[in-house]
Order: structure tokens, then C-alpha cells, then sequence
């Protein structure tokens, strides 16, 4: 994802981890005032970081993986 696709306020941005680099990527996406913000995470640690500093981000669990048919 890049920071300057976020540059119309009021859209739905998404990340893909919720590490340090995602972490970073979630501070720089609330400076453009983004709507909704959603973050992809399978660690559990960083699902109650997310949840307890980030309240208004919404995280989607990885818990299946995609099977190439």
C-alpha cells in the first residue's frame, strides 16, 4: 500500500499486518483522515495492541489460506 493512495478523504484503507511497518502505515493513514481503516493480522499480541491503541481500526483475522484450484 501506498501512503499517497490515501489522499482522498472519507475512503476505506487497508494494510496487510499489524507489525511495525504496519503500525507505522496505520499512524500515517489516520493523518489523511481515513473513514475506515482495516488491518489483516494472525498474531494475537497484535490483535489486542490494535484493539486497545487503535479502537477505530477494524481487524480481519487470518485464519484460512487461499488454495490455488
Amino acid at each position: 500500500m501506498r501512503i499517497q493512495n490515501a489522499k482522498n478523504y472519507g475512503v476505506t484503507q487497508k494494510e496487510i499486518g499489524a507489525g511495525s511497518t504496519g503500525i507505522c502505515t496505520l499512524l500515517c493513514v489516520m493523518l489523511k483522515n481515513t473513514k475506515h481503516i482495516i488491518t489483516y493480522e494472525k498474531n494475537e499480541e497484535r490483535i489486542q495492541f490494535i484493539n486497545k491503541y487503535y479502537p477505530d481500526a477494524l481487524n480481519v483475522s487470518i485464519t484460512h489460506r487461499a488454495v490455488k484450484i
